[in-house]
């Protein structure tokens, strides 16, 4: 896949409540293109019941597991794209024959959320070390989705259509880092404390709807 998307320009990233003065930047457009392979895999669980019929989908990039990016601080952006793509997919689906045409599939698509915790100690006296530790945990995180297909009867027609549907609720998958920092900058007197929390978003798969047909 190849992004291209569309400049916009003159967009308003700061004003008097955050700066001196307004200021203006163009949306970045410029993204990293996704080559990867994706693989399915169905069974049909109850053929002879509706044909309910499971599936699984997924999709690994080539280039790295993973690419995270939140981005840089006052430029515009398209929402959360610079890295969405960038990452393994996994989807996972159920299907049935409602009879007469009509099919129906509902299914999850997986996202994770991400807690970082970071503590370091800083030293600046000579003959001593500083220190840092880091413990992270990644929780699954899912959106539903819903399809609907519908096949005209006639397999002989040759006017023979299909028209189908999917409606996908939307998954993001957030980073909280919690940071604990200490520096020691006065001799050996009591370090100075210093702590915060960050909040991004890695990946965002935004509300879909997506309609297609075939003869």
């Amino acid at each position: 896949m190849q992004p291209n998307f569309l400049p916009i320009n003159n967009v308003v990233t700061q004003n008097l409540f955050n700066a001196d003065a307004d200021t203006v930047a163009n949306v970045n457009t410029t993204y990293r293109n996704t080559a990867g392979q994706e693989l399915g895999l169905s069974y049909q669980l109850f053929p002879e019941y509706m044909n309910i019929t499971a599936g699984l989908v997924a999709f690994v990039p080539y280039d790295a597991l993973a690419y995270m990016d939140t981005g840089e601080s006052y430029v515009p952006e398209y929402f959360m794209y610079r890295a969405r793509t960038q990452r393994p997919q996994v989807e996972f689906a159920v299907g049935a024959n409602l009879g007469k045409g009509f099919h129906f599939g509902a299914g999850v698509h997986f996202g994770f959320s991400l807690t970082g915790n970071a503590s370091v100690f800083i030293n600046t006296i000579t003959n001593t070390t500083s220190s840092m530790r880091f413990i992270a945990s990644m929780q699954p995180k899912a959106g539903p989705y819903f399809g609907l297909l519908y096949k005209s009867q006639s397999e002989s027609d040759p006017d023979r259509y299909n028209l189908g549907a999917v409606f996908r609720f939307p998954v993001s998958s957030l980073n909280t880092m919690v940071l604990s920092s200490a520096a020691r900058v006065f001799g050996n007197f009591a370090a100075v404390d210093f702590n915060f929390t960050a909040l991004s978003t890695l990946f965002y798969d935004p509300m879909a709807l997506e309609l297609g047909g075939g003869l």
